[in-house]
């Protein structure tokens, strides 16, 4: 058995038995920074309340039978102990981590197999929802800088919010990482690094975005929730003619998949006989693009 005298031993252990670069996102968006579970034996808990739903929509029997360990109680809650040789399919399918600690002081991490509840109100509008979100900032740099991009004016001075919202957004994140926050928390900052992004790239520093986007872009989970702001930033992308870029990120399928309009659009452009599947919806796109001239 491993032990872990050092986070980089269990963060590797980590790593190296999942698939994809989703362990990433569960260990930066819901572990503290210097987090090290129990040494000496297994550290993945999974929670009875939700062995259900993995063994009927994640994880089969099979596999969940010779995997987990032992039964463990925390706080009168009775979880299952996984074996660190059995992690891939739990970490793949995982939507969120938790830290646990037992009564002699010792850590774990518990995989959770639902995504993060939003703290909204069902009947709120959702563009009136989306734009809450970004007043909500605590620096209100961010919505000025917002509010220059929708209007088309000064980008020298969006640019001027963006980067004055930058340490803001930075210092929030490592605040998210150590506490655990909520998923509409990290929404709302997300929505941030997009407003940066796209502030970077109206001002042609394509570079700089390409690094915010690192932050939000790519994490599956944040798309149906923040599918106008990105849009409105693939948008720029096109009337920017960063082909090159927008190439780079649709190769990612599961990207493509979820704005295959954006796709098609981009396509359009690049090729006048490429062969449109949803005209209705590329068409006001395109005209936006196409009357962007403002932001060149």
């Amino acid at each position: 058995m491993k032990t872990f005298d050092d986070p980089a031993n269990w963060y590797e252990w980590l790593v190296e038995q999942s698939r994809t670069d989703h362990i990433y996102d569960l260990i930066h968006t819901y572990l503290t920074p210097h987090f090290c579970p129990a040494a000496n034996y297994d550290f993945c808990l999974l929670g009875f309340s939700d062995l259900p739903e993995i063994l009927l929509k994640h994880i089969s029997g099979v596999y969940y039978n010779a995997s987990r360990r032992h039964v463990k109680m925390i706080d009168n809650i009775k979880y299952v102990v996984i074996s660190n040789n059995h992690l891939t399919e739990y970490l793949e399918a995982a939507r969120q981590m938790r830290i646990v600690e037992d009564e002699k002081g010792n850590s774990y991490i518990q995989l959770v197999f639902t995504q993060p509840v939003y703290e909204t109100e069902d009947d709120e509008d959702e563009e009136e929802y989306l734009n809450n979100k970004i007043e909500a900032h605590p620096d209100d740099v961010l919505k000025l800088c917002w509010d220059l991009i929708v209007a088309g004016k000064d980008r020298a001075q969006a640019l001027t919010y963006a980067l004055v919202g930058e340490s803001f957004l930075l210092n929030r994140q490592q605040e998210l990482a150590g506490s655990g926050g909520s998923l509409k928390e990290v929404i709302r900052v997300s929505t941030g690094f997009n407003i940066i992004s796209v502030a970077y790239a109206w001002n042609n520093r394509f570079e700089e975005a390409a690094i915010w986007d690192e932050r939000y872009l790519l994490k599956p989970y944040l798309w149906p929730h923040m599918e106008k702001v990105i849009g409105s930033y693939l948008e720029m992308l096109m009337i920017k003619k960063h082909t090159e870029y927008l190439d780079q990120l649709f190769s990612n399928a599961e990207f493509r998949k979820h704005f295959y309009v954006y796709y098609e659009t981009h396509m359009s452009i690049k090729d006048p006989n490429f062969e449109w599947t949803k005209m209705r919806e590329i068409v006001p796109i395109l005209n936006r693009v196409n009357k962007g001239g403002n932001y060149l």
